[in-house]
C-alpha cells in the first residue's frame, strides 16, 4: 500500500509540476481530452484508489486522521465522478480551468504541496 501510495504522489507531484512549468499548454491537453470517455474513467479510478489507500494505509501514516479523511473525500469524490454523464464530466473539466484562469500556476504549487505532504504523510 505504501509503494501505491508513493507512486501516485508522484503522479500528482508530476501533473503539478507541469502546471507550474507549462500552465497554459497542461491546461488545454486536458480540456482537448475532457471529451474522450478514458479520462473520465481514469479521474474516477485514481480518486477510487487513492482513496481506499490512503483509508487502508492512514493508520500506519504520520497523519492517520487527515490521511483517512482525504481517503473518504477522494473515494467519495470518485462515486460522484462515476456518476456524472460523460458530457457534463467534459463540461466540469472545461469549467474547472475556466475558473482557475491565471491562477494556473497556483493550483500546480498546491498539488506540489499536496504530493510532498503525502509522501512525507508515508514514508
Amino acid at each position: 500500500m505504501k509503494i501505491l501510495l508513493l507512486l501516485l504522489s508522484l503522479l500528482i507531484f508530476f501533473l503539478g509540476l507541469a502546471l507550474v512549468i507549462r500552465p497554459r499548454d497542461s491546461a488545454q491537453l486536458l480540456i482537448d481530452q475532457a471529451d474522450n470517455r478514458l479520462m473520465q474513467v481514469l479521474a474516477v479510478g485514481v480518486r477510487l484508489v487513492l482513496g481506499g489507500a490512503l483509508i487502508l494505509y492512514a493508520s500506519e501514516s504520520r497523519f492517520p486522521h487527515i490521511l483517512e479523511i482525504l481517503g473518504w473525500i477522494a473515494l467519495l469524490a470518485g462515486v460522484v465522478l462515476a456518476f456524472v454523464p460523460p458530457s457534463r464530466f467534459a463540461r466540469l473539466i472545461r469549467w474547472a480551468f475556466d475558473l482557475l484562469g491565471g491562477y494556473m500556476r497556483l493550483a500546480g504549487v498546491a498539488a506540489l504541496a499536496f504530493a510532498a505532504f503525502l509522501i512525507y504523510a508515508v514514508i
